[in-house]
């Protein structure tokens, strides 16, 4: 067994609720590691101190005092104004966004470059010169360059 699973399993080592297998591995992993028997024995004092520490007792009324203070602040605040507000914001926002992508593509697309269909083109340098694709018109044969000019201008025939 690691240390960190030693670590992990401390716990319920100390309350004994560890399986007896899983405890019986443990034991023996302390038996021959300083490091976690350190761990362990911190633990002990740990709890031994947390239950020697007085805890004064939450007083009966603490619980519906907590939730009328809760009430009053939620009833201070406009839920219909505030969240009719927020609405208007992010509607209005979402209409500015949707109408600046419609502007955008129309201006693209009126100001967009025109290239000719694959249909326009005869041969597979017409092809490569119509896509900007010239660097590909200059590959040897047989290189897969010059099979995806030779392929693309087969489709546009």
């Amino acid at each position: 067994m690691r240390c960190s699973e030693v670590e992990n399993a401390i716990e319920t080592f100390l309350d004994g609720t560890l399986a007896p297998h899983i405890r019986e591995e443990v034991e023996r992993h302390l038996d021959s590691c300083a490091g976690c028997r350190q761990t362990l024995e911190r633990r002990r004092r740990l709890t031994a101190l947390l239950q020697s520490v007085h805890v004064p007792p939450v007083p009966g009324a603490f619980a519906d005092a907590v939730m009328g203070r809760a009430r009053r602040v939620q009833a201070s605040r406009s839920p219909v104004g505030g969240v009719w507000l927020r609405t208007l914001f992010m509607r209005v926002a979402a209409a500015v966004v949707l109408a600046a992508g419609v502007g955008a593509g129309a201006f693209m697309g009126v100001n967009g470059q025109r290239v000719p269909a694959p249909t326009d083109v005869g041969a597979s340098e017409t092809l490569a010169g119509a896509y900007n694709l010239d660097t590909l018109s200059e590959a040897p044969e047989g290189s897969v360059p010059q099979a995806y000019l030779v392929l693309a201008s087969r489709g546009s025939k």
